[in-house]
């Protein structure tokens, strides 16, 4: 059962609804300057590349993520924002998940939390009910 904290940084990071976000956060965690084309990052951390765009899709327009490109036809940098505040819900997540009780914890809190509309579900994941994609 995830504890509280847990449940409490998820409902303030609403856009943490996969593990896919989950392990791409803590990817751009601990590579803070790696610079990856969508199709090596998504090798790298075991999701499908559909998954990891929208990943970062969704980190990039709740401003969790930034995306640097210069010159347009470079492989693109992603950088995780921190603002350095202290009980920060992005520093409290990073922290649990960062130990396997942890990461589990996370994982079996999104896993029994409903499906949102936006989810895209993974190669051998079974479609959300009512979801027909």
């Amino acid at each position: 059962m995830p504890d509280p904290e847990t449940h409490e940084a998820l409902d303030r990071l609403k856009v943490i609804k996969h593990a896919c976000d989950l392990d791409l956060l803590m990817f751009l965690h601990r590579h803070p300057r790696a610079l990856l084309a969508l199709d090596r990052l998504a090798a790298y951390m075991g999701c499908d590349r559909e998954r990891v765009e929208k990943s970062l899709e969704n980190l990039i327009a709740e401003g969790l993520v930034i995306r640097r490109q210069k010159p347009p036809s470079a492989v693109p940098m992603f950088l995780l924002v921190r603002d350095g505040g202290q009980d920060q819900p992005l520093d409290t997540l990073l922290a649990i998940a960062s130990t396997r009780n942890g990461r589990l914890s996370i994982l079996q809190a999104l896993a029994t939390a409903p499906p949102s509309e936006d989810h895209v579900h993974s190669p051998g994941e079974p479609p959300a009910k009512g979801n027909h994609a």
